[in-house]
């Protein structure tokens, strides 16, 4: 009992998140009083955050406390006024760190995730361990966080409880531990060999616990995408079928009559021959004739007894010069003299 209170609790939990928060506090207010003074450039501001994070990581495994907790505290008391983050909102660098570290570590995850003994394990069959894990992601975190909401002052509504409550993925944290309490059960022998109840235990540890991570990995990694294709869909579809329906009015035809134009009047496809045969028979016709297209050209009607449309060629107007009028102009050289030029004005 006093190994577990002196050792876990005490030098183990308490130390760490001692040490995480005086170094994230003081990481911040040195940060903040650099930005102040012009002592640190943009690119060291963007890369600070890592660099705190490695260094607690390292100093904690130095003295043996739990680096994992002290890193979560640490950067908790570093961004408690969300000043950092304001500052670093508009730059990419960060996010592109984050998804290249997280796809390293769950590459990492599916190369060394013992898949066979989902199936074939001594502990619990299969059934039963999916059964464990739709249970688990149900009620580990949802009824909880869904009955305190209204003490959280950050949690607005229910529909904004239920989504912090469900989503509480199960991943590195979790494997890490594994990892640490197999060290430890490893430790308890007999002769020299594990116990039986150790080793025993250490297979219910890693059956359970990575099965939880992988059913965790994949609800709530598919959560986001099929929420918002939830979301779209029906918007999506609804437009698709409006534009079907708009199509449907507006049918190409090539047999016997064109599309319909922009004013929605078929324009007919008359046989040659019997254009040849009435040439006049498209100026008494009183169907409209409409041009597909957009056009500078209006249809004037300058022929009022036979009816006939004529195009008319839109354009700008011009000053015109009076025919009459002759323009001339008198060219001089350096080298005329002055009575040949006027003699030559005269002329003109």
């Amino acid at each position: 009992m006093g190994l577990w209170f002196g050792e876990t609790w005490g030098y183990t939990i308490i130390l760490s998140v001692i040490y995480g928060a005086t170094v994230g506090w003081i990481a911040k207010e040195l940060l903040h009083w650099a930005e102040e003074k012009r002592f640190i450039d943009r690119e060291s501001f963007l890369v600070f955050a890592i660099t705190l994070a490695l260094f607690v990581v390292g100093t904690c495994g130095m003295i043996g406390s739990d680096d994992v907790l002290a890193c979560f505290i640490a950067g908790n008391a570093f961004t408690w006024d969300d000043w950092f983050r304001l500052e670093t909102e508009d730059d990419a660098l960060q996010p592109t760190i984050d998804m290249l570290l997280n796809l390293a570590i769950f590459m990492w995850f599916g190369a060394i995730c013992p898949w066979s003994m989902f199936l074939h394990n001594s502990v619990i069959p299969i059934y039963r361990l999916i059964f464990l894990g739709i249970l688990i992601l149900l009620f580990r975190r949802l009824p909880v966080v869904f009955a305190f909401h209204k003490l959280i002052h950050q949690i607005e509504d229910t529909r904004q409880a239920i989504f912090v409550g469900f989503f509480g993925p199960i991943g590195v944290s979790a494997v890490f531990y594994l990892y640490i309490s197999l060290e430890f059960l490893e430790t308890i022998t007999v002769d020299g060999v594990q116990r039986e109840d150790a080793k025993q235990l250490s297979e219910i540890m890693i059956v359970v616990i990575w099965f939880l991570a992988i059913c965790s990995i994949v609800v709530h990694g598919l959560s986001i995408p099929l929420g918002k294709l939830g979301f779209f869909l029906p918007r999506t579809l609804s437009r698709a079928f409006t534009s079907r329906s708009q199509e449907r009015d507006q049918v190409f035809r090539v047999s016997d009559s064109a599309r319909p134009s922009a004013t929605g009047v078929l324009r007919e496809r008359r046989p040659r021959r019997a254009r040849d045969r009435s040439p006049s028979s498209a100026g008494n016709s009183t169907r409209p004739i409409y041009r597909i297209g957009g056009s500078v050209i209006q249809h004037a009607n300058s022929d009022v007894n036979t009816g006939a449309n004529t195009p008319v060629e839109l354009r700008p107007s011009r000053p015109s010069t009076p025919p009459n009028v002759a323009v001339t102009r008198t060219i001089r050289f350096p080298d005329d003299e002055p009575a040949a030029i006027v003699g030559s004005d005269r002329s003109t």
